[in-house]
């Protein structure tokens, strides 16, 4: 079984190890049927929304992408990586709670007459860009948030380190 015409056994072996390791983590396949016949593990047990899956990934690599970003620029602006860790830790808790309604809703009080304040704050929150994602909803404005977060901070990166280098 594990050996097919010509193949050495290492390579099948490390194919089946990552069909084995990878088959688990993939909810569907984009034709349908995986290899073998098999589907994927979510279509397997029930019938869901593929697009919605699929945004959803796209939202999460998305937001990943914006944090790898950002801790990459603060790792870029300190030499101790502690200090880095805990900057962007930091940044990236914002980017979280800047949309949320607890924290907009002390904003709007302690802001009565600048609601644009407010508004400005909660459109930097990837949470209200991701909610979008999660419905299956793939916005182009999500999108460009999303794109220009992470042009920006690696366009930082960029700076700082020639900066350095000079």
């Amino acid at each position: 079984y594990l050996k097919a015409s010509g193949a050495s056994d290492s390579v099948d072996r490390d194919t089946i190890l990552k069909q084995i390791i990878l088959g688990g983590t993939n909810p569907f396949q984009v034709e349908g049927q995986g290899a073998n016949g098999q589907r994927g593990i979510v279509n397997w047990l029930g019938g869901p929304d593929n697009g919605v899956i699929a945004s959803g990934y796209v939202g999460a690599l998305l937001v990943a992408g914006v944090y790898l970003a950002i801790a990459s620029f603060c790792s870029a602006l300190t030499r101790n990586q502690v200090v880095a860790f805990i900057i962007s830790v930091v940044i990236c808790l914002f980017l979280i709670l800047a949309g949320w309604p607890p924290v907009t809703n002390i904003l709007t009080k302690a802001l009565p007459d600048n609601r644009w304040i407010v508004e400005l704050v909660s459109a930097f929150s990837v949470m209200t860009h991701f909610e979008d994602f999660q419905r299956g909803v793939v916005d182009s404005r999500h999108l460009l948030f999303f794109l220009s977060v992470i042009g920006f901070s690696l366009f930082s990166t960029s700076v700082v380190l020639r900066g350095l280098r000079s």
